[in-house]
């Protein structure tokens, strides 16, 4: 400020000529031929002048080029702003025409001064309007339009009862400008106050949005200003840089025309918004519970109804259910099934003996395979209860350990990223809703975060459930029944509960560099499920916890390196290969029941095994399995998915839904009855809610994978409680399909817990 009024007093004592017009009228332009260190004064009188409708200055020049910039000063009260014509902006374009919109401080007159040190002629054209739409009122939609050149600001002051409004900015075309909001009015730069710390800004194309807080503006009110930009890099966020054009543009080519909204939202009450939504969940679980009560007492009284018929039909016995002889005497030498009477130094003494039981027990089921005879659960149960369940057990424990190493650092980050936003004001950082993005104490976007509890919540809840039906266990016959492994059962509890963690910590702030926190539990639970749903019929040859691990660890590392390489599509023939050698791997062990290594050199070639196959039925859906991964992989190929990570997450998702249809089929085809009453209830509630979250989901209100200012064309307001948006909805209708869907894994066989696993046929 100081230098330019240096600059002023230099040019005006040095001055041959000064034009001095002391009773300026507003809408009158002023054309003035300015020579060599002439100036040109004119003077607005306070009396001309508006507090609710500022001053807005334009200036032109009519040559289209002069040797050296003429100065042009801006003065009214405190505030002095001055610049160069022609305008330079930040992108190397060249204006002839400069619009600035004067802060209305009612003490003093306003001056508008214009010196040139060209020798030639410079033809000047002043104008001073009076900005109509300056204060901004809720509800009411006002029509402007700026230019890089000719930015535009507003005011706001919140009524009386007014806490929070949202400040809504849409526009017909997709030139690239900047909103941004700001605390105090200034005659400064505004495309320089524009990336000021002091703002929070956001660059849009055809739609913005912000949510504002009373509590951030003491004084009662805030500015919002536009910023076009001289061209579309900005926006584009792709690396393009657009070639700096000299010639001085006289007219402008850039114009963005913006209908601004202030929309009140004060009566949108963040605690009751999430009483609510966390209402609903337990609402609903009540409502499960006293089903499942009624369902187990109707069960009780069917079966008392059922014997007490037995004991009034003469001559009739009840029959009690068969009690499982192991096939091999020694399968359980650890002490499942021991004599009462031996102590723990002869179990250690059996160690050796347990080993060849084991042993025995596969060279059984060998035998049964190559004769081509049914196998059971019996058949692939060679340890006891006690080492699968310390086994499974291990899921949980190092699930809760990847939890909490995960969890730490990637709240730090996120949390960095939130501060960051505040710090800055820049908000292209995240990649929100905007329309509705409630902010909470420092959170930019609470109700995308708590949005999130009802995966924490039901997770824990079904481990409430194993817990009750692992201890309700401990009484019932070690032999019958379908081996519980409730180390899975738990695994799959507590990646439901670190998907809400992870996918709050997404939402702090989406963008490029987080999104595969919550992906990488996706990964978990797909095979979890797929594990637990395997494990049923195949206690003893399922996944170690341990491999599974390396395999999820392989399977995000392969996510995280498909998003850099996604583009190449040799990488895509890469992991395709990848995929169908996985695929084939999965299928020859499930065939062999894990003892391919053995079978298939002795019996597969010899006897062409996969062209004569023992098991028809079994050939068949394992084939069916390997065309559907082989036509995923080609359609991989062919479409080439924006997100590498959805596309894995895709896979997974194909193969335990057709583990599952599968595994019901299969069901009904061998003598086991179709699904029962509650697995089928479970089930069907499962998957009208999975149906209804995939609709939800597919509303997309954000796209992380394009640019900031794309990503707000997709933003829609609040459709639920005023507070929740679509992908709120998936969040908490998501977590109830998944919960459903593991209540379903959990009480799929409980029908059989009476059955001998002899009886038990293996159906994957």
């Amino acid at each position: 400020m100081k230098l330019a009024w240096a600059l002023l007093l230099f040019f005006c004592g040095q001055s041959h000529a000064t034009t001095y017009i002391d009773n300026g009228t507003i809408g009158v332009n002023y054309a003035y031929s300015l020579k060599t260190e002439d100036s040109l004064i004119i003077k607005y009188a306070l009396s001309k002048l508006d507090a609710n409708h500022p001053s807005r200055v334009h200036i032109s020049t009519v040559n289209g080029s002069v040797d050296y910039p003429i100065f042009v000063i801006l003065r009214q009260g405190r505030d002095v702003v001055n610049w160069d014509m022609p305008y330079w902006s930040s992108s190397g374009q060249k204006y002839n025409f400069v619009a600035r919109t004067v802060c209305p401080y009612m003490t003093d007159s306003l001056f508008v001064i214009v010196t040139s040190p060209n020798v030639p002629p410079v033809d000047v054209n002043v104008r001073v309007t009076l900005q109509k739409s300056y204060l901004l009122t809720a509800k009411t939609a006002v029509n402007t339009s700026a230019t890089p050149s000719q930015p535009r600001y507003f005011r706001f002051e919140f009524p009386a009862n007014t806490t929070v409004v949202f400040v809504e900015a849409k526009s017909p075309n997709d030139t690239c400008a900047m909103l941004f909001l700001f605390k105090s009015c200034s005659v400064h730069d505004l495309i320089e106050h524009a990336f000021s710390d002091e703002s929070y800004r956001q660059t849009i194309t055809k739609k913005g949005g912000m949510m504002v807080h009373r509590k951030y503006y003491p004084k009662g009110h805030f500015y919002v200003g536009f910023v076009v930009f001289a061209n579309d890099d900005n926006c584009l966020d792709d690396g393009t840089h657009t070639p700096i054009n000299a010639t001085p543009i006289s007219v402008p080519v850039r114009i963005k025309n913006i209908s601004l909204t202030i929309h009140d939202i004060s009566d949108v009450e963040t605690i009751a918004s999430v009483v609510e939504d966390i209402g609903f969940i337990y609402a609903v679980i009540f409502g499960l519970v006293i089903i499942l009560a009624l369902y187990h007492f109707g069960m009780k009284l069917v079966k008392h109804c059922r014997k007490r018929n037995l004991r009034q039909i003469p001559g009739m016995v009840p029959v009690l259910p068969p009690v499982l002889q192991p096939l091999l005497p020694d399968i359980n030498a650890d002490g499942g099934d021991q004599d009462n009477n031996s102590d723990a130094g002869e179990e250690d003494r059996d160690e050796q003996h347990s080993n060849e039981s084991i042993n025995n027990a596969r060279h059984e089921m060998i035998i049964k395979f190559t004769r081509g005879e049914q196998i059971m659960v019996s058949d692939l149960c060679w340890h006891d209860m006690k080492q699968l369940k310390e086994a499974t057990q291990l899921f949980a424990w190092i699930l809760i350990a990847v939890m909490i190493y995960n969890g730490l650092p990637v709240i730090y980050m996120m949390l960095v990223y939130q501060l960051n936003i505040h710090k800055t004001g820049d908000m292209d950082w995240c990649y929100y809703n905007f329309y509705c993005a409630h902010p909470w104490m420092f959170f930019s976007d609470f109700n995308h975060i708590v949005s999130n509890v009802g995966y924490g919540i039901l997770g824990v809840t079904f481990n409430g459930i194993v817990y009750w039906e692992e201890r309700k266990s401990r009484e019932s016959n070690l032999d019958t029944g379908i081996p519980s492994q409730y180390g899975l059962y738990y695994a799959m509890g507590w990646s439901l509960f670190a998907e809400g963690v992870s996918s709050a910590c997404y939402h702090i702030c989406p963008n490029h560099f987080n999104f595969q926190i919550d992906t990488c539990f996706m990964f978990v639970i797909c095979v979890v499920c797929l594990l637990a749903l395997y494990q049923k019929r195949h206690p003893s040859i399922t996944l170690h916890p341990k491999k599974a691990f390396i395999l999820l660890a392989i399977l995000c590392s392969i996510g995280w390196v498909g998003e850099l390489l996604d583009e190449y599509l040799w990488w895509r023939f890469l992991f395709s290969f990848l995929h169908m050698t996985a695929t084939y791997l999965c299928a020859f062990h499930m065939y062999y029941f894990g003892q391919g290594s053995i079978l298939s050199p002795r019996y597969s070639f010899r006897h062409l095994e996969w062209l004569k196959p023992t098991y028809r039925v079994r050939f068949i859906l394992i084939s069916l399995f390997v065309i559907v991964n082989f036509s995923v992989s080609v359609v991989g190929l062919a479409q080439q998915p924006d997100s590498f990570a959805f596309y894995i997450l895709a896979i997974l998702i194909t193969n335990l839904g057709m583990g599952t249809l599968h595994y019901f089929i299969s069901k009904c085809c061998h003598g086991e009855g179709c699904i029962r009453l509650l697995p089928l209830f479970l089930f069907l509630l499962s998957a009208g809610f999975g149906i209804t979250a995939f609709y939800f989901f597919r509303l997309k209100t954000t796209e992380w994978e394009v640019n900031p200012a794309t990503s707000r064309t997709y933003n829609q307001p609040c459709n639920v409680l005023g507070f929740f948006d679509s992908h709120d909805v998936w969040h908490t209708l998501s977590s109830f399909a998944l919960f459903f869907y593991f209540l379903v894994l959990l009480n799929i066989d409980k029908h059989l817990q009476d059955v001998p696993r002899d009886q038990i046929q293996v159906l994957l």
